[in-house]
């Protein structure tokens, strides 16, 4: 299976851990080919496109990107997070990768026009049938547990 992202200059997704697990989301795009696995995020609009109710007046900054996407997709504001760890780079995309962990649990208030599922993976317990959902992960997702060595 390919699950190719959609075409976008410039795109923001966010790793949220808690108690050592990491929230995946499963989308309802690909599902006659299999649920596919993603982390919270999306394309960063351009100027003059429209976010919401509003024409943007400037380019959004990847942060901004998966702060929108983020309480879209899930509910959760980057507010509600706790401990920022840092930022990749992709080499296939001017794509951005942004670790945070929760310290509470948290509701997940799923887009449901877009997302059907979502999964908390822990890699020490569950590590053999997350390696077997590798053909379904989004190529993000595959390349951030790669660079984290957790594939």
């Amino acid at each position: 299976m390919n699950f190719e992202p959609k075409v976008t200059d410039q795109a923001a997704f966010v790793a949220i851990w808690h108690n050592g697990e990491l929230l995946i989301l499963q989308s309802r795009k690909w599902q006659t080919e299999g649920t596919p696995y993603l982390l919270p995020g999306g394309g960063c609009k351009k100027a003059g496109e429209r976010r919401a109710d509003a024409i943007l007046l400037r380019d959004e900054t990847p942060t901004e990107c998966t702060l929108v996407e983020l309480v879209e997709e899930t509910g959760i504001s980057l507010e509600m997070l706790d401990r920022f760890f840092g930022s990749h780079r992709t080499q296939w995309s001017d794509c951005s990768f942004f670790e945070r962990t929760l310290e509470r649990a948290l509701p997940i208030l799923l887009e449901k026009d877009k997302l059907f599922g979502y999964e908390w993976w822990n890699f020490e317990i569950d590590r053999k049938r997350i390696e077997a959902l590798k053909p379904f992960m989004m190529p993000g997702l595959k390349w951030y547990l790669e660079q984290k060595g957790l594939l």
